[in-house]
């Protein structure tokens, strides 16, 4: 694969800019066919509810691309990568458990979608946002190591 003229850093940008689009058009895509079957069956459809809550799940979602980007660089074996992406999965859902990290920090979307699509009043700003962020740290680490890395 890399054997043509790009560099790995832009490599590892392309994989996790396609990744990530593929995933939020199948999210959208989704949602539009959820938001009109419920629609069609059920005469109404509560949009923002179902957004809302679909969009923060984009969000982690994206957080665990990058993760995953960045374990498939350090850890040779893809089941490895997987256990260690599993593994991560269980103590962010775990770690939401505490106020402070289940209020500011990317582990409140383990949570925060279902919350969301029961109506209730969530405040997603910092989740949101730590969650884009350490997902950029997580990409641009990727690309680093894969950069020192020997193919």
């Amino acid at each position: 694969m890399l054997t043509k003229p790009v560099s790995r850093t832009a490599f590892v940008i392309a994989k996790a800019v396609v990744h990530s689009a593929f995933l939020a058009v199948l999210v959208v895509a989704g949602t539009l066919v959820t938001w009109g079957v419920t629609a069609a069956v059920f005469g109404q459809a509560p949009g923002s509810a179902l957004w809302s809550s679909s969009l923060v799940w984009l969000v982690f979602g994206v957080l665990f691309i990058a993760l995953m980007t960045l374990l498939s660089v350090l850890i040779g074996s893809a089941a490895g990568a997987a256990g260690v992406g599993l593994g991560a999965y269980a103590l962010v859902s775990i770690a939401a458990i505490w106020k402070p990290l289940g209020t500011y920090s990317p582990a409140a979307l383990a949570t925060m979608p279902s919350s969301l699509a029961a109506g209730k009043d969530v405040a997603v700003l910092w989740p949101v946002l730590t969650s884009l962020l350490l997902a950029a740290a997580l990409f641009a680490l990727a690309s680093r190591a894969f950069r020192r890395s020997e193919l």
